[in-house]
């Protein structure tokens, strides 16, 4: 869809489930979830305009955008229920609240 967009000279972000992204060499799901992965890392795959980022919050998140890039400029405070506080986490535009 976001070649298509990109074809209409639209801009589109969103997330993707896990299970749309067929054959695409990124991070799984099940590799990101495992409790030895630090909250706040992050897998990137570039084609052409689009970008597809994996990344772990509580769970993964997959975002792909044909305008957006993966820097990771912004930073949140997220609630850590191992450190039972909020803690400075590295995010993404679309996912800071």
């Amino acid at each position: 869809m976001l070649e298509q967009l990109s074809e209409l000279r639209i801009g589109g972000t969103g997330t993707v489930r896990q299970n749309k992204l067929n054959k695409v060499p990124i991070k799984g799901k099940k590799e990101l979830e495992k409790k030895a992965v630090p909250r706040g890392t992050a897998d990137v795959l570039y084609q052409a305009d689009q970008v597809l980022v994996a990344w772990k919050d509580n769970k993964a998140v997959y975002m792909a955008s044909n305008i957006h890039g993966a820097d990771m400029e912004k930073t949140c405070r997220r609630y850590s229920r191992v450190e039972k506080r909020e803690i400075q986490v590295g995010l993404y535009f679309p996912f800071c609240r």
